[in-house]
Formats: structure tokens, C-alpha cells, sequence
């Protein structure tokens, strides 16, 4: 179960198919993350856990961040 199963609609395959639209946000649960090619997943296909070349962050590490600066902050 990936840590951000309650984002993902029921309709996602897991592991996900790689498609070429929507790159940065459509969520699923795409092989290769942590600069791994196997064993480890990512929540969208170009997400700044395989390259830091997106232009934003995905919606699971925009949640883990405010998550983190509320944490800080409360």
C-alpha cells in the first residue's frame, strides 16, 4: 500500500502505466523513485523524486510539505 493511497482514485493501476499526458500531477504509483529503477515508487511519472527538474511539486510532496511547515509552525 503506497503512503498516499487515500489520494488516489479507485480507478488507478498499480503500479501505474506511464503515460504522456499529465507528468507532473496525474497521480498514480509509477516504478522509479528515489533514483531507483525498481522496487521503489513515485506519485506522478516526473515527480522531483526521480528528477528536480519538475516545475512543481507534485500534489503528495505538496501535501507532505505543508504537513512538515504545520508541524514547525504549531
Amino acid at each position: 500500500k503506497s503512503k498516499w493511497a487515500d489520494m488516489l482514485g479507485e480507478d488507478v493501476q498499480i503500479p501505474s502505466i506511464p503515460s504522456k499526458k499529465n507528468v507532473y500531477t496525474e497521480l498514480g504509483v509509477y516504478e522509479g523513485g528515489g533514483y531507483q529503477s525498481k522496487g521503489v515508487y513515485r506519485p506522478v511519472q516526473e515527480c522531483r523524486m526521480k528528477v528536480n527538474k519538475a516545475p512543481v511539486f507534485c500534489p503528495v510532496c505538496e501535501r507532505a510539505i505543508r504537513r512538515m511547515i504545520d508541524y514547525q509552525t504549531k
